[in-house]
């Protein structure tokens, strides 16, 4: 949309210029609060079918929030307390209400600020531009990926075919951007709400992205809410304008009415302070004195009245209010004259349209200094190390795993035979030699083939019940991140229950109570480490949960189930696999304890615990009894602490990730229990 100087100054395709007289979306007096107070106070704005508004203001002043409830997506303990939002005369949002999320997707569209953390990293592209028609099912499943294809297209994404199956981080920040967009279009909404859609990118990026946005948004008959601090991203683009202060409507109209003729002072204010491309150069650019109140807050008076030059008494004694529904108007008790005075300096209009037409024309670049931050990596000595230590430990655990699968298949004694030969004539077991071995017990029963078959009930007994425990951990601990907060609360109460319980005991009294064989010593060992799991599970959902490419799943209309699986599980999964991987060690070392004082699996079925309990008797005479059975369990407790430690290290080693408190712990509190 670049303008010459001679063009006319706003082109609104959306605006009231193309006849767009019937109002879809109605906020009237609109209150959101935090724990602390209101952040929105009472804000009432309305945006007609086919038409793009802009809501202006500086950073904090309450647009987001006030954009988030509009969709449904206030977070953080924020809540609407008054006020409603209607579309199309219906109510969607109250204090009591929220219709929103089952139009999400569907009939509001939401665009947030940052493209690449609203894109999911582990999903490539085509998938989350056709979220939506997935979900909605608003065409057949097969024709998605060519409607995806086509909406990239029209965003202006060259060689859509390819762009699909990339992910996030192979595409530039404007390519991420017109991504996101398109994902808000691809339903063909209503409305869509756009909380500053290029703020991360550079001005002429900006430009192309909202150009196009803009004509597609047209296209599609979609109106749009557009949130911005940027006065020539609003001027060029919206019919109408919106802008806030503290929380507050100060005032609203045309945006060529606002822009070239403001009312409020503070509006004023605000295009003072813009750089001009043209005009007289002052010494320095002018600035609003003062700082905005802070919000949420108590305010019984105009807010911008201590950094207003035309303040009077009654500014600070009553707030100013303005008359809704109106097509126009202002909150001040002291306005702007219509008609800029030349003997009133402080009333002197602070933008003619021409000087708009020229600053529309050409924002100068905004320079945005980037720290130089070095992201903290492992070097590659310990990525080496770290490589070899998860390495070692899975080549470890395969070999056991596959003489533990062999076992059946190999050439091995019966390992419940008591075999004539097998004692001395003393009746003691013998020592290994050529024909046995390793030895054998002291029922004359070969310890080379016990110790396989029951290195093998050990492994697959410690190593199913964590899979069974972890399964079940992964799901309470998503659920209680993702479904409502006091459910998932009281999910995490029952799993503190669990965690109370020391863990042999726990696994003990199982084992008592569901009698012996390796099933109940699979469930009984389960039953203790699926609380630790869903603790740590729950650490790292938690802050999954609030990434804002979850926040793109909930805006595309995904359900609950779909978010706890398709989109949270792929970030918690590594994590969690990393402490089941250590719980493993623990699961055998307790197999082996139940063993050993005769809970669990039992004889003559063999098991490492059940081995350590009969040879305990001749250790002395036969220390293999003991060794042989040892060494397979310390190299079982050291292939998974070195799986566990090699992921913990490869998956945790972002701070911000990381289980903390009482989540890291769990496994070693279970040790110790």
């Amino acid at each position: 949309m670049a303008q010459g100087l001679d063009s006319p100054l706003l082109e609104f395709p959306h605006g009231p210029q193309a006849g767009a007289t019937t109002r879809l979306l109605d906020i009237e007096n609109l209150k959101v609060a935090a724990a602390t107070g209101e952040i929105v106070r009472g804000v009432d704005l309305s945006i007609g079918r086919n038409q793009v508004v802009g809501l202006l203001g500086e950073s904090g002043c309450g647009k987001t929030t006030l954009a988030l409830a509009v969709v449904g997506l206030l977070r953080g303990g924020r809540r609407v307390i008054g006020g409603s939002v209607k579309l199309e005369g219906n109510v969607i949002v109250t204090r009591d209400v929220d219709r929103s999320p089952e139009l999400r997707g569907r009939v509001l569209g939401f665009v947030p600020q940052d493209p690449f953390s609203a894109l999911n990293p582990l999903r490539k592209i085509g998938p989350q531009v056709g979220r939506g028609l997935l979900v909605h099912r608003t065409v057949p499943k097969g024709q998605i990926p060519t409607r995806v294809k086509e909406m990239l297209d029209a965003m202006g994404i060259p060689d859509p075919n390819s762009i699909v199956h990339k992910y996030p981080h192979e595409l530039s920040g404007g390519q991420r951007q017109r991504a996101a967009i398109a994902a808000a279009l691809i339903t063909h909404p209503k409305l869509v709400v756009a909380d500053e859609p290029t703020s991360a990118l550079d001005v002429i990026v900006q430009a192309q992205v909202l150009d196009k946005f803009v004509e597609l948004a047209n296209e599609l008959e979609t109106s749009v809410l557009l949130v911005s601090h940027d006065i020539g991203c609003i001027a060029e683009r919206c019919g109408r304008v919106t802008a806030m202060y503290a929380g507050r409507v100060v005032e609203f109209g045309d945006t060529i009415d606002v822009l070239t003729n403001p009312r409020h002072p503070y509006v004023a204010g605000l295009l003072r302070s813009t750089p001009q491309l043209f005009g007289t150069i002052g010494p320095r650019l002018a600035s609003i004195a003062g700082q905005p109140p802070a919000i949420p807050g108590e305010l019984d008076s105009c807010p911008f009245a201590p950094r207003c030059e035309r303040s009077e008494p009654i500014c600070v004694q009553i707030e100013p209010e303005y008359s809704w529904p109106a097509p126009a108007g202002f909150a001040c008790h002291r306005p702007l004259p219509v008609a800029a005075g030349a003997d009133d300096e402080v009333a002197e209009s602070p933008m003619t349209e021409s000087a708009l037409r020229k600053q529309v024309a050409g924002m100068p670049p905004r320079v945005v200094a980037v720290p130089d931050v070095k992201p903290s990596r492992p070097t590659a000595q310990r990525r080496t190390r770290l490589r070899g230590t998860l390495t070692l430990g899975l080549s470890i655990y395969g070999a056991i795993l596959f003489v533990s699968l062999a076992a059946p298949l190999l050439p091995l004694r019966n390992p419940d035979a008591q075999l004539p030969q097998g004692l001395a004539s003393s009746g003691a077991p013998l020592n290994p030699n050529l024909t046995f071995l390793l030895g054998t017990d002291g029922m004359g029963r070969d310890e080379l083939s016990r110790l396989l078959y029951g290195g093998r009930v050990t492994f697959l007994a410690a190593t199913l019940s964590v899979l069974l425990a972890a399964i079940v951990g992964l799901t309470i601990g998503l659920a209680a991140a993702v479904l409502p907060r006091w459910f998932g609360n009281a999910l995490m109460r029952a799993t503190d229950i669990g965690l109370a319980v020391p863990g042999l005991l726990l696994a003990a009294t199982l084992g008592v109570i569901l009698g012996p064989g390796v099933t109940s010593l699979t469930v009984a060992l389960a039953a203790v480490f699926w609380a630790p799991l869903a603790r740590v599970t729950y650490g790292q959902a938690l802050v999954i949960v609030e990434k804002p490419f979850i926040e793109s799943a909930r805006v595309a209309g995904a359900r609950t189930l779909r978010i706890m699986f398709r989109e949270a599980l792929p970030h918690v999964l590594p994590v969690t696999a990393a402490y089941a991987a250590l719980a493993v060690g623990w699961a055998a070392l307790f197999e082996s304890t139940l063993g050993f004082i005769g809970v669990g699996v039992q004889e003559p079925t063999p098991s490492i615990g059940t081995m350590l309990g009969s040879g305990l008797a001749y250790y002395q005479t036969n220390p293999g009894l003991i060794a042989f059975p040892t060494l397979y369990l310390g190299l079982l407790v050291t292939a998974t602490t070195l799986i566990g430690e090699g992921l913990r290290h490869r998956y945790v080693s972002d701070a911000s990730l990381a289980p903390t408190g009482r989540a890291a712990t769990v496994l070693d509190l279970r040790g110790a229990a």
